[in-house]
């Protein structure tokens, strides 16, 4: 099991605040005993990469909070429905990230890929945080989400194969 995390990101918000983000990639779909905060999907569908867009107008990859009581899978399965209107046909863990806040919290992030089917272009999650699906080739996801790092090409390094080979 990888102790030691294979990046540390530091992002300054704009609120001041420093968050640290450690990046631990898993091998074979082992995953490991943490208390599981979030899990979030570079989900593919149909050959391309599926992004939801929040009422803010943030952009981010689909996938949310683990309830008491859920086990990551349940919780993606849930997000998914939720966020984009579609199914959950397979996912693997690829890695996950450590982000430990300025006072000290920390909060276990899964990444895992996934391939759906029958999302929807326009959805409004439970919450009434979620406006738009959009889809783009894995090339295009980076820029279109935002959040640029090494963290985040690492997590689409991880998973460019299995998008129809794209390269």
């Amino acid at each position: 099991m990888n102790i030691r995390p294979e990046i540390t990101y530091y992002e300054r918000r704009p609120d001041g605040q420093v968050r640290r983000y450690l990046w631990h990639t898993l091998q074979q779909g082992q995953l490991p005993q943490h208390p599981w905060h979030q899990v979030h999907a570079i989900a593919n569908y149909r050959g391309k990469a599926v992004l939801v867009e929040l009422e803010n107008g943030k952009i981010n990859l689909p996938g949310g909070h683990v309830e008491a009581g859920e086990t990551v899978a349940q919780a993606l399965h849930r997000e998914i429905a939720e966020e984009t209107g579609g199914r959950v046909l397979f996912w693997e863990p690829i890695g996950y990230q450590v982000r430990i806040k300025q006072d000290g919290r920390i909060h276990y992030q899964l990444r895992v890929y996934a391939e759906l089917a029958d999302i929807k272009p326009h959805t409004i999650d439970y919450d009434n945080t979620i406006t738009r699906t959009h889809t783009m080739l894995l090339g295009d996801m980076l820029q279109t989400w935002g959040w640029q790092n090494q963290i985040s090409q690492r997590m689409v390094e991880l998973v460019r194969q299995k998008f129809c080979g794209e390269a």
